[in-house]
C-alpha cells in the first residue's frame, strides 16, 4: 500500500502510478482507498480533472520510505529467528531465465545456501504480466538500454551486450566453414520477433551492405532461435553474454566471428531491502559468471 502511495505521490496520477507499478490503474485505486481505510483519512481529493493530496498525504510522504525499509527488516529478522530458507523472488527475461539462469540453478543453489529462490520470466515486456505476477520482486536482471538507471535501490551492470551469428558445428561445415555473402545463399537463418532489426544490423555491420539468405524464420524469442541453431537447421543472432556455455563446451560455434557491439546491457537491480542482505554477494557471482564471455575481439 506504501509504494502505490509513493508512486501516486511521485507520479501525481493514477494512470501514470500505474505504469510504474506494472499494475491497472484500477488495482492502484484500490490499494489507495484500502490505505485510506487502514489509516481512517483521506490521501487524495479526487476531482473531475484528477488527484490532489490532501495535508495529510504530503505530511506522510517523507515518512513511508523509513517506513517500508523498517518493516522489510523486521520481516527478514522474523524469517531469521524462524529458522526458515529466506526467499528470493527474481523477474528477468526469458531469454535471461532459459539460455543463462536456469541451466545454473543448481550452482546458484550451491552458492547461497539457505536461500529458497523463485524465477519469473516475460516475454516482450512487462505490459504482459498480471499484477499478482509482478508483486513483491526482490531482485531484477534487466536487459536495458545504457541508459539512466530505474528507479530502484541498488543497480549494477554486469555485462555490456553483444549480437553473435551461432549455429551448430555440423551446419557450419554445411556453409562451408564460414558465414560469409556467398555461402548466405544457401544458409537458414532465425529471426527473432522480440528482437526485430538485429540480423540487418549484424548484415551491415559485418559485410558493409545487404545480402541474400536462402531462408528465413520468424520465431517468437531469442531462445528459441538459439535452440532452434543448436538443432542444426540455421543461424541464430544471439546474446553474446548468455550462450558462453554453449561455445566453451561446443554445442554452439561462431557462424562468423564478427561481433556486433550493442547499446544495451545485463544490470542487476535491487527493490527490497529484504533482499539487501544477499544482494552483493549475488552481483558478484552474477558478475562473475555473466561476464567471463562478455567481450570479444
Amino acid at each position: 500500500m506504501l509504494e502505490a502511495f509513493n508512486a501516486v505521490m511521485a507520479e501525481g496520477g493514477f494512470l501514470r502510478a500505474s505504469k510504474r507499478l506494472n499494475l491497472s490503474p484500477s488495482a492502484v485505486s484500490y490499494t489507495i482507498k484500502s490505505l485510506e481505510g487502514v489509516l481512517g483519512v483521506e490521501l487524495f481529493e479526487r476531482r473531475p480533472d484528477g488527484i490532489v493530496p490532501t495535508r495529510f498525504a504530503a505530511d506522510l510522504v517523507g515518512d513511508t520510505r523509513l517506513i517500508i525499509e523498517n518493516l522489510q527488516q523486521l520481516a527478514e529478522k522474523a524469517s531469521n529467528l524462524s529458522g526458515r530458507e529466506r526467499t528470493l523472488r527474481i523477474l528477468t527475461s526469458q531469454a535471461f531465465a532459459s539460455l543463462w539462469l536456469l541451466p545454473r540453478m543448481g550452482a546458484l543453489i550451491d552458492a547461497f545456501p539457505g536461500w529458497h529462490f523463485e524465477v519469473i520470466s516475460w516475454i516482450g515486456g512487462y505490459d504482459s504480466q498480471t499484477d499478482r505476477g509482478l508483486s513483491g520482486i526482490d531482485v531484477e536482471i534487466r536487459w536495458t538500454d545504457l541508459g539512466p538507471p530505474p528507479r530502484a535501490v541498488e543497480t549494477y551492470e554486469l555485462a555490456r551486450d553483444f549480437a553473435l551469428p551461432v549455429c551448430s558445428p555440423g551446419y557450419l561445415d554445411f556453409l562451408g566453414g564460414e558465414l560469409t555473402a556467398e555461402s548466405a545463399a544457401r544458409a537458414t537463418v532465425f529471426h527473432a520477433l522480440n528482437w526485430p532489426g538485429c540480423w540487418p544490423r549484424w548484415v551491415a555491420h559485418a559485410f558493409g551492405g545487404e545480402i541474400g539468405f536462402n531462408a528465413e524464420i520468424y520465431l517468437q524469442t531469442t531462445s528459441l532461435s538459439v535452440q532452434a541453431a543448436q538443432g542444426g537447421v540455421g543461424i541464430a543472432m544471439a546474446h553474446g553474454p548468455l550462450i558462453q556455455r554453449e561455445l566453451q563446451d561446443g554445442s554452439l560455434v561462431l557462424a562468423n566471428t564478427q561481433a556486433l557491439p550493442l547499446g544495451e546491457a545485463y544490470i542487476a537491480v535491487r527493490y527490497r531491502a529484504a533482499a539487501a542482505a544477499i544482494f552483493g554477494d549475488l552481483v558478484v557471482w552474477l558478475r562473475r559468471n555473466v561476464a567471463a564471455f562478455s567481450e570479444m575481439d
